[in-house]
């Protein structure tokens, strides 16, 4: 059983130590969204994302986290960031809670991964 103050950091932990299977559930999430939270064309602006989220994955499945932290914040942030300082006339999803839940993963995904090594979690964790 995980410690109950060490479930967030738990969670940052799994996302740096396998950034491509997190980024596989983020793939899941977008194809899940509903057609209302995208932007003019729903399956076009979808199936974009979910392109550009298996470049992601694909970089991190080869080893290349820069790669795919740089593509993340580059490209895949834009798309979602109107609201947040961004240009809204280039976002892909509508404003919604949807738009805001996966703009924050994205950032904390980001921060994650420019972040020291968190395996003293994992450490944690296994003495536990």
């Amino acid at each position: 059983m995980l410690h109950p103050n060490l479930g967030g950091t738990a969670f940052l932990y799994y996302m740096q130590l396998d950034p491509a299977n997190f980024t596989s559930m983020l793939i899941q999430y977008v194809e899940l969204l509903p057609d209302s939270v995208f932007e003019k064309n729903p399956a076009q602006r979808r199936n974009a994302m979910v392109d550009q989220l298996e470049a992601v994955e694909s970089c991190f499945e080869t080893g290349n986290v820069d790669g795919g932290r740089e593509h993340m914040e580059n490209t895949l942030l834009s798309k979602v960031d109107g609201e947040r300082g961004g240009n809204p006339a280039n976002d892909w999803l509508v404003s919604s809670p949807e738009k805001d839940q996966l703009y924050l993963t994205l950032v904390w995904f980001v921060f994650v991964l420019n972040s020291p090594d968190l395996s003293w979690v994992g450490d944690m964790l296994e003495e536990m």
